[in-house]
């Protein structure tokens, strides 16, 4: 027997009944001992003890106190076997003067379905529960001090063996020996919530609940710890707390997790963290301006991503979003790192926002698709970033971009058109585009900055024109007019010839090939079906 639960004073007046158990005193309701500190357990309640029979069935209520010989005594423990298979009992009312439920104290109460702890309880033993196959529900209530889960022995050990409990809500931190987990491998948990007075997930604490599907986390949460949530797989979605910091490696392993939100505060996700989560299609990393260290491998099924901030980490060279369709980018995110799309074959409309309160609906319409949008946030594309994105056929590179790592686009053999907003060309790495792309695809630039980007290393393209969608035209000859004298003279061999104002309005042309009589101003001239923007 425990000796904390079954200290015996000097004098002890021993009665026994039908399983042997002894106590020191008795009321009308209940058996008594003595314990060390000068109050008192409940000993014994059973349906085959005569004068205590009422009182094992139904609703009990634990009193605060009890008065023997005119002294009163504070009843702080439910001691061992106490409750021992009153099968009737429905509910017990624990008071805040109990500190200790001793083992085996409801053991086959199979009708108890639900047990409160009170701020007062400071331990309950490994077996103080064990076949109670009614209990859905378990609470301990909010408190700073720690309960005391220490005594169970092996990862095995369950606190709450054939209790199929549903809903447990805790409200404390606990103490528990190794990789124990008291509230690990419940199959039946379905719905958890923890108080506000925690602050940690430990490691291993709910792995193996594959039933469970709601979880509420407190508002103090700064770390969840190694495997904390492994194997949860009808777990589709968990909020974040604010407060939460870190996420150590396996913690949501094989879950059912469907779409996750991290908040701008965590700082670190451990690798292994989200790995085969079959069922994640969305992921936002909320606006920050940290950066978070994160194992991005992790996300293979993701479709549609959200990023808020830069990002670090160790990964793998390729095939980080293999299935990623849509993302977003938003203002804080400086730099796209190394290998951070790379392989993302199937992306069709990734954009940068340089509102800070975007949506963050990953919202497109059916001309957006295979874009990529870069605005003027970003500042660095690394090695390699978005090389194997064979979706893409248009990107946009922005006005604050100043240089782009080696290979950042290899391998995009459908690009069509690049536009860089920068009148000064970025720095370009080696290979960074194919060379099919070099001579197929346009290249659209600052009208006043088309020679610089011809003559800057890694930006020969064959087909440069201004961004206005025609080609800036001085008044040198070129293959299809020249102008001389205000009059455009159409060269020989040109099929086709339109003129329209900078408005819009169509010039009617003469028969002949010099168009003359032409009022100072712009106008777009259309040879061939090439677009040239004329000053006259």
């Amino acid at each position: 027997m425990n000796k904390r639960c079954h200290f015996f004073v000097v004098i002890l007046a021993l009665l026994s009944f039908g399983y042997g158990y002894s106590y020191d005193f008795k009321d009308e309701r209940f058996a008594y001992n003595f314990t060390n500190d000068g109050n008192v357990a409940i000993t014994y309640l059973s349906q085959e003890a005569d004068a205590n029979s009422q009182y094992a069935k139904g609703e009990v209520t634990i009193p605060e106190s009890v008065k023997i010989n005119d002294v009163t005594y504070r009843v702080t423990e439910i001691g061992e076997s106490a409750f021992h298979d009153c099968t009737d009992i429905t509910t017990v009312k624990l008071t805040n003067n109990i500190v200790y439920i001793c083992d085996y104290a409801f053991q086959g109460c199979t009708s108890l379905s639900k047990l409160v702890i009170p701020t007062s309880v400071s331990k309950i033993y490994q077996y103080a529960l064990v076949g109670c196959t009614g209990l859905k529900e378990f609470v301990v209530e909010d408190s700073s001090e720690d309960i005391d889960f220490s005594n169970l022995t092996s990862p095995n050990d369950a606190l709450f063996k054939e209790c199929p409990l549903e809903t447990v809500y805790l409200g404390r931190k606990y103490l528990y020996f190794g990789s124990t987990r008291p509230l690990g491998g419940i199959t039946t948990l379905k719905n958890l919530t923890i108080g506000s007075m925690i602050d940690e997930i430990y490691p291993y604490a709910f792995k193996d609940c594959t039933a469970l599907e709601n979880v509420v986390l407190g508002n103090q949460i700064t770390a969840i710890g190694n495997d904390a949530f492994m194997n949860c797989s009808a777990l589709q979605y968990i909020s974040f707390p604010e407060s939460l910091e870190s996420i150590g490696s396996g913690a949501f392993y094989k879950s059912g997790l469907k779409e996750l939100v991290l908040p701008g505060n965590v700082k670190k996700v451990d690798s292994g963290c989200f790995n085969k989560c079959t069922a994640l299609t969305k992921l936002i990393v909320e606006d920050s301006e940290t950066t978070l260290n994160m194992y991005v491998d992790d996300f293979k099924y993701v479709e549609t991503l959200y990023l808020g901030r830069n990002l670090c980490g160790q990964y793998a060279y390729v095939n980080h979003f293999p299935a990623l369709k849509y993302a977003e980018i938003g203002p804080n995110v400086t730099t796209i790192n190394n290998y951070l799309f790379s392989g993302s074959s199937l992306l069709q409309l990734i954009e940068v926002k340089d509102d800070a309160n975007s949506t963050k609906m990953l919202t497109h319409s059916q001309s957006d698709v295979n874009k990529l949008v870069l605005t003027n946030s970003i500042t660095e594309i690394r090695e390699s970033a978005f090389s194997n994105c064979t979706g893409l056929t248009e990107i946009t590179l922005p006005e604050n971009l100043s240089s782009i790592g080696g290979s950042a686009f290899s391998k995009c053999e459908n690009i069509q058109v690049v536009k860089s907003l920068n009148s000064c060309p970025p720095t370009l790495g080696s290979n960074v585009y194919n060379v099919a792309t070099i001579q197929n695809a346009v290249l659209q630039v600052p009208e006043d900055a088309i020679s610089t980007y011809s003559q800057a290393e890694g930006w020969n393209f064959s087909n440069i024109i201004g961004l206005s969608g025609v080609n800036a035209i001085t008044e040198n000859t070129n293959q299809y007019f020249v102008i001389s004298d205000g009059a455009i003279i159409l060269n020989q061999g040109v099929k086709s010839a339109c003129l329209y104002s900078v408005s819009g309005q169509r010039i009617p042309l003469p028969k002949s090939n010099v168009i003359s009589g032409l009022h100072k101003g712009l106008y777009i001239l259309v040879v061939d079906g090439i677009s040239h923007k004329v000053a006259m």
